[in-house]
């Protein structure tokens, strides 16, 4: 589940496992400390970013520390929906429509990436400038 997913929530979906379905058990865990715990740690902070929101998370011995928890509403959608906005704005290309963003996203997932080293990418980029407006972009046109 979520870091921030109230109480209620958590209800609803073991009231359906349960009752509706029957299951004799269920485990119910927060995704950022799973991922926390699959790499051996038990303190960190986990940064969850999905298509719609992104959480930080600090984890105290395997447990969310949730008062400070931080949730914001900027996600993968809205870095998919920001490159449509610079293809449509550099290259002329409309970006509209679910095909087209979905393109974006594809183009997104295959090509973008968060850098640990911003200076150092920035450098490599000039090195090793690509086409921004590639065959796969310009079928907007």
């Amino acid at each position: 589940e979520a870091a921030c997913n109230p109480t209620k929530n958590r209800e609803r979906i073991l009231t359906e496992m349960f009752e509706r379905y029957g299951f004799g058990s269920v485990n119910v865990s927060v995704q950022a400390v799973l991922s926390l715990l699959a790499t051996g740690q038990r303190i960190g902070m986990v940064v969850d970013s999905g298509d719609g929101v992104t959480h930080v998370v600090p984890i105290y011995e395997g447990f969310v520390l949730q008062p400070c928890v931080k949730r914001m509403a900027i996600a993968g959608r809205t870095i998919t929906r920001q490159l449509a906005y610079l293809v449509t704005h550099t290259s002329g290309n409309r970006v509209k429509g679910l095909k087209h963003l979905n393109t974006m996203r594809q183009w997104k997932e295959e090509h973008c990436f968060v850098s640990d080293d911003p200076a150092r990418s920035k450098i490599e980029a000039r090195r090793n400038t690509v086409d921004p407006c590639s065959s796969r972009i310009n079928r907007f046109a």
